[in-house]
């Protein structure tokens, strides 16, 4: 049997001389693992109290925010960026998607960590150092960035990005553990949460260091040395807990109760320390060191000037050491100033029927009115009465129906006293002289209604109150630049009270309201009747633009079509989208809501690829419209590339450095990228990308990385600019390293894997064959996923398919070397069953 087992050795060797037409194979060549000693002795503290996911990894590939669709991080894992976002910007060039997990993992050039923190969480230093930076800086995106910078004395600084707000100064000198500011979602962010980013001697490192043992850092190409781990060993947890007391959003004039409980799994605690901070800086306000019952603290507030504070509670455990990650609170008000405000439309002297409906305005610069009530006292008297609450109708105005009870003619004072959420006090300038009587007409204005936005000239109309006393004349008056206007009297009635008022002479405004103030036969007028309020007029049109696509971009089927839209008067009222395939303008949705920005889905099934143009109009609620300005030369392109294999040809034999290259087409979109792949050793390897595609795409490959002679499979992935891929038809090619590069019939140029770009390149003009069409789904992610600007939902793309490893295209003298084995081998075990 052991002479058996030879021969077929013999014979596999024979198969491996037939295979290489008599080379010579060197021995293969293992690099050693480079040994790397750490010399940053760790000194980083985790910069929050309680663990948290994180959501971005650091890229090791250049984590510059360069689009190199390669993302390694610090285990070692490697995944290509090709996937999981849809429209490139220039701050957020693409993301890996993890379908598993329905969220981003990593997305390329990432230069930090991120942390689901969520929103208002405190942030804390993560090492003792100076702050050279605490403050904003403009992002590009909607808000500026806030966010924290401290130096630390080994060439090290941290970063703190996305912070809503900030409890530190330039200068300061910061503690291990002290808080610097709250998290949030300030800057290119798409979720609350915290990056933290660390710096050595100017390059950014990866703070959990480097654990592949088997190859190089790759952060080594960039910033030249090696990510080391930097974080402290673990220790037991720190006293840990929050501010149950003030509720939410306090506001106070005077004491302040502050209630601190400790976590269920909180160390013991010696006392809590309470803190304050106002005026840009924390303040000391005392300490609890008894907490038989609860730790709690009771604050004077009066020697504070009003205004936002911050509260903070910390532990001191048994043991000494202090826990300071307790959530900031930022959301206690200081006001000691009452609010303003006054009677609206009660006219002195005038007079009240069986019904009255009283209005108020009233402002609070610190914090918000919390209620309104009004007070009447007989006129010549000093002794005020409540009637009630008023109700709040919409941004300051408050609402009173009040049924008077004083005999007909009684002649009243009303007021009403404006009580804000701290509690101050105000009374408003009375109304002198009103004169009860309830026979008065009553009706209301039924014209326009409430909130009504209008541009040009607006009927008014009043409808008495059925079974009232018909009134004798209807004058309408009309309030705007903070005061009440005559518009015009109706002395007829016969068709019905109106009058039209042309706002011609009056500026654009919103809180324009109408009264009607109606006459009696005896000439007295009821000026306590409903009016209309917050009335917008608005004859300015809005503004807007499209997002996606943009001109000589691509459109695709499965994103959605995204316009901005703006209107500072009335408001936009909806936003139609239209496109013209050079037919003619076809309307294809609408959006009335731009819950999340402007958009609509258009079904393009039944339309040819081809060049399209979009527009959109914006309409705003008084009617005033615009036209964005047209998107040009737009791809509509559900077709991938299509394509095969330029260089190597089936089963040719490779070896040392050769050019891999792609012959494909795309006729609508355009080309974008290829990325390459072989496998061997039982996986897909990725080999590079190539973006840049005028003379065809290609990628140098040096076969010496196979390690040993054998079967290797190529493919490439090639995408469109409209994100359609083509799954390059596999090739097996036999790799022998070491022997020269045959001298092929094509000889393509070597180029090495350039840095990609944004700008896509016009693709060729010839049609290709249409192919079936991949799946997209869309999925969104649901927690924070990255630095960068906000970007549309993300398409996910599969990754290469795993196919059976293919057999190689041989010579016949492989299956001459095979059989003569084969034979031999029976041969010899006939003869030992005969022996």
């Amino acid at each position: 049997m052991v002479l058996v087992i030879a021969l077929l050795a013999v014979g596999a060797a024979a198969v491996s001389a037939g295979a290489d037409a008599g080379a010579v194979l060197p021995s293969a060549t293992v690099t050693p693992a480079p040994t790397f000693t750490p010399t940053t002795v760790p000194f980083l503290h985790p910069p929050f109290a309680r663990m948290h996911r994180v959501t971005s990894h650091f890229d090791h590939h250049f984590p510059n925010y360069t689009w190199d669709d390669t993302i390694v991080i610090f285990n070692g894992q490697r995944a290509n960026a090709i996937d999981g976002i849809s429209g490139r910007t220039a701050t957020f060039r693409g993301g890996y998607w993890r379908p598993e997990s329905l969220r981003y993992l990593f997305y390329d050039g990432h230069n930090g960590y991120d942390y689901s923190t969520g929103r208002g969480m405190t942030v804390l230093a993560a090492a003792p150092g100076e702050v050279v930076f605490a403050g904003s800086a403009p992002s590009g995106c909607a808000t500026p960035l806030k966010y924290v910078c401290i130096k630390h004395e080994n060439g090290y600084r941290t970063f703190y990005l996305h912070l809503d707000g900030i409890c530190v100064s330039k200068g300061e000198w910061v503690e291990a553990g002290d808080p610097v500011g709250i998290s949030g979602n300030t800057g290119c962010s798409l979720a609350p949460h915290l990056h933290f980013g660390v710096e050595h001697n100017g390059k950014y490192t990866d703070p959990y260091g480097w654990l592949a043992k088997d190859e190089p850092d790759p952060l080594l190409a960039y910033s030249g040395e090696q990510a080391t781990w930097l974080w402290v060993p673990d220790e037991p947890p720190l006293p840990f807990g929050k501010l149950t007391h003030p509720p939410r959003k306090a506001v106070t004039n005077g004491d302040l109760y502050m209630l601190f409980l400790p976590e269920k799994d909180s160390p013991p605690i010696a006392r809590v320390e309470f803190m304050a901070y106002y005026d840009h800086e924390w303040h000391h306000l005392g300490s609890d060191a008894d907490g038989t019952d609860e730790w709690s603290f009771t604050w004077d507030t009066r020697e504070v000037r009003e205004g936002q504070v911050w509260l903070h509670a910390w532990a001191v455990g048994k043991d000494g050491r202090v826990g300071k990650g307790s959530p900031i609170r930022t959301d206690i008000t200081i006001d000691r100033h009452p609010p303003q405000g006054f009677i609206i439309g009660l006219v002195p002297g005038s007079t009240i029927g069986s019904r009255a409906w009283l209005y108020a305005a009233s402002y609070d610069r610190t914090s918000w009115t919390e209620q309104v009530t009004f007070l009447i006292r007989r006129s010549g008297s000093e002794e005020w009465r409540e009637i009630g609450d008023a109700r709040w109708m919409h941004t300051s105005n408050w609402v009173l129906e009040w049924r008077p009870d004083l005999p007909d003619g009684t002649k009243v004072d009303i007021a009403a006293r404006l009580t804000d959420a701290a509690g101050n006090e105000s009374l408003t300038r009375e109304v002198k002289g009103v004169v009860i009587n309830r026979s008065m007409p009553l009706g209301r204005v039924t014209a326009p209604g409430d909130g009504t936005a209008f541009r040009s000239a607006l009927d008014l109309v009043f409808t008495p109150l059925e079974g009232s006393v018909p009134p004798q004349r209807v004058a309408f008056y009309v309030w705007h630049d903070g005061g009440w206007h005559a518009v015009g009297t109706d002395a007829n009635g016969s068709d019905g009270w109106g009058v039209s008022w042309n706002p011609a002479s009056v500026a654009d405004q919103p809180r324009i309201r109408v009264q009607a103030r109606v006459y009696d036969a005896k000439g007295q007028v009821n000026t306590a009747l409903p009016q209309v309020t917050a009335l917008v007029l608005d004859r300015t049109p809005p503004r807007g633009g499209i997002l996606r696509p943009r001109s000589g971009g691509v459109a695709r089927p499965d994103v959605d079509y995204l316009a901005w839209a703006r209107d500072g008067g009335s408001g936009v009222a909806v936003v139609e989208f239209y496109v013209n395939r050079g037919e003619g303008w076809l309307k294809i949705g609408q959006d009335r809501y731009g819950q999340d920005g402007w958009s609509t889905w258009w079904d393009a099934r039944g339309f040819d690829d081809g060049i399209v143009s979009y527009s959109a109009r914006v309409v705003d609620r008084a009617g005033n419209e615009q036209w964005t300005a047209d998107v040009r030369g737009v791809a509509l392109d559900r077709t991938p590339p299509q394509g095969d294999f330029a260089f190597p040809t089936p089963g040719m034999r490779l070896s040392g450095t050769v050019t891999i290259t792609l012959a494909v087409t795309d006729a609508v979109s355009g080309l974008d990228r290829a990325v390459f792949y072989a496998r061997y050793g039982g996986r897909w390897h990725h080999l590079g990308v190539d973006v840049e595609h005028e003379d065809g795409f290609s990628l140098g490959w040096d076969t010496a990385t196979v390690g040993v002679q054998g079967v290797v499979t190529l493919t490439a992935w090639v995408y469109d600019r409209a994100g359609n891929h083509l799954e390059v038809p596999h090739r097996a090619v036999f790799v022998a390293s070491g022997l020269p590069t045959p001298t092929p019939t094509f000889s393509p140029t070597a180029a090495a894997t350039p840095t990609p770009t944004l700008t896509p390149s016009p693709g060729p003009t010839a049609t290709p064959t249409p192919s079936p069409l991949p799946t997209f789904t869309s999925t969104p992610s649901p927690g924070p996923t990255a630095t960068p600007t906000p970007s549309p939902l993300p398409t996910f793309t599969p990754t290469p398919s795993r196919p059976p490893r293919p057999l190689p295209s041989l010579s016949p003298a492989y299956w001459l070397w095979l059989a003569v084995g084969a034979v031999a081998a029976l041969w010899l075990l006939a003869r030992t069953k005969q022996d």
